[in-house]
């Protein structure tokens, strides 16, 4: 959630690059279509050639990353709130009582005891990219998984490490590449370039793991299906939307698995053979949910 000053500052932006070149931020090209507008220069493009839709005028790398360590934040109370760890020992709590959430390791379960072929997922050494403070791979832990973390937020990934004894790094030359499984939970919308992102997730996971992603759902039939809801989720904090489209353009040659609702995914993943794409029915949900084979061989 922006605040008045933050929100100024991006029209500001938005009036500024209004009227300079329109590229995609993945591949490079220029050949793209307008999808989406507000505020009168907020505009959303997708690219013809590889199909990510991406916010025009885009910020520069160097601001984004600005924004993530100092001024990003989410009003869900879980997501970039760090939790008052002295209140919730004191009371003999669990930091994270997180249930079977959005934000809950617990509801990805079924899905990855399907894929992996076991009936538990103890000592799988699982990555959590984009952790925050720990959240969900405190719960992978307590589930018996091999955890990392990595994040980008020094202030974030410090709390993971001094008051949930998490393994977080900050640097991705220690991140560890032979993971069997990545999580990698609400973070592609918001990079400078996606392709690259999906590159580095599939190279830090075994070529017989996979990478289990999560983002908002940008694609057409979440546009025409809720078309107020989905022109709120693109934005300063969204640069981009990601879809089944750009998935499939971006790995035309990778097994994977795509839904917007997780119980669909389930299903498709009870029956997946790990060598195949299979895609939902009904891919008009607000996530996008996607299984992603390994590329470290």
């Amino acid at each position: 959630m922006l605040t008045l000053p933050q929100r100024l500052l991006y029209f500001s932006d938005l009036v500024a690059g209004y009227f300079s070149k329109i590229s995609c931020p993945s591949c490079g090209s220029e050949d793209s279509g307008l999808v989406d507008r507000k505020k009168l220069v907020a505009r959303l493009f997708e690219c013809g050639h590889c199909k990510l839709r991406f916010r025009h005028p885009r910020d520069e790398e160097s601001t984004l990353s600005r924004f993530y360590q100092e001024q990003y934040s989410e009003p869900d109370g879980i997501t970039t709130r760090l939790p008052d760890a002295a209140k919730n020992l004191a009371a003999g709590n669990d930091l994270l009582q997180l249930g079977e959430g959005a934000r809950s390791a617990k509801r990805l379960i079924p899905c990855l005891t399907a894929i992996t072929k076991r009936q538990e997922i103890k000592s799988l050494r699982l990555l959590d990219y984009g952790c925050s403070w720990g959240y969900m791979l405190q719960e992978f832990r307590a589930l018996g998984c091999n955890v990392q973390g990595f994040e980008i937020s020094q202030p974030r990934a410090a709390f993971g490490r001094e008051q949930l004894c998490l393994e977080i790094v900050t640097d991705p030359s220690e991140v560890r590449k032979d993971n069997d499984i990545v999580v990698c939970s609400h973070v592609i919308e918001h990079v400078p370039d996606p392709r690259q992102l999906l590159n580095t997730l599939r190279a830090l996971t075994l070529a017989d793991g996979y990478v289990l992603l999560m983002c908002p759902n940008g694609s057409r039939e979440m546009q025409a299906s809720l078309p107020s809801i989905y022109r709120k989720m693109w934005g300063k904090v969204h640069p981009n939307m990601i879809s089944s489209e750009f998935l499939l353009a971006t790995l035309p040659d990778v097994p994977l698995l795509i839904a917007t609702e997780i119980t669909d995914l389930f299903g498709l993943a009870e029956n997946w053979n790990g060598r195949s794409v299979l895609q939902a029915d009904n891919m008009s949900g607000i996530e996008l949910f996607a299984v992603i084979r390994g590329g470290n061989e």
